[in-house]
């Protein structure tokens, strides 16, 4: 099994709020199924790629739901931008709270440090 982060999103992590159901919704999604992955970048400590389902962009369907952001550094995809603005409004998912952290300032005040 090859571990892939998903391209252009980012969702919440398990200590934050929605985080289960979003790593819940994802692995619902995804488990079982065959899937088609595009790389989009292979560093040695992660891989990044756009993740098909029978042709549906998966984090095009967790963004639909409510279970994640676009990711601000990505190359923006218009799609998936539309569909963050759609479930805010929707109030869908992680969207049901007034003001939900984004995961990427989140994991920057719960760094843990590790000792060697």
């Amino acid at each position: 099994m090859v571990e892939v982060d998903l391209a252009g999103i980012d969702c919440p992590e398990l200590g934050q709020d929605f985080g289960r159901e979003a790593k819940d919704f994802t692995v619902g999604l995804l488990e079982g199924k065959i899937v088609t992955v595009i790389i989009e970048s292979d560093s040695h400590r992660v891989k990044v790629g756009k993740v098909e389902i029978y042709g549906k962009d998966a984090s095009l369907t967790i963004i639909q739901a409510g279970f994640g952001w676009v990711y601000p550094r990505a190359p923006s995809d218009r799609k998936v931008m539309a569909a963050e603005t759609d479930a805010r409004s929707g109030n869908r998912g992680l969207w049901q709270e007034a003001d939900p952290v984004p995961p990427w300032v989140w994991r920057l005040g719960n760094r843990t440090v590790h000792q060697p």
